[in-house]
């Protein structure tokens, strides 16, 4: 017997991958985990250098860090925490 087409093992596998799944995949799902615990924890250490800053820094040393600095700061923080390719693999969700 000769198998053809859709028959054939690689048809097979051709129809399989051509077929589109419901839910993201599990490498989506990682992803998305991944940006999340980036995200949670640019978020948490933002917080502490703003109560770090509200509580000590500006009381006892007013001269280091400016208003505008701790912006600077902040985005800095922020910025460090994700990482690069991140912004752009998770676009199309």
């Amino acid at each position: 017997m000769i198998l053809t087409g859709d028959s054939t093992i690689f048809g097979r596998i051709a129809k399989l991958t051509s077929k589109r799944q419901a839910g993201p995949t599990v490498l989506q799902k990682d992803i998305r985990r991944l940006v999340m615990v980036c995200v949670g924890a640019a978020v948490v250490i933002s917080i502490i250098v703003v109560i770090v800053w509200a509580s000590w820094l500006r009381k006892d040393h007013p001269d280091f860090l400016s208003t505008s600095g701790l912006i600077v700061a902040i985005v800095s923080v922020s910025v460090a925490l994700i990482p690069e390719g991140i912004a752009f693999s998770n676009a199309h969700y």
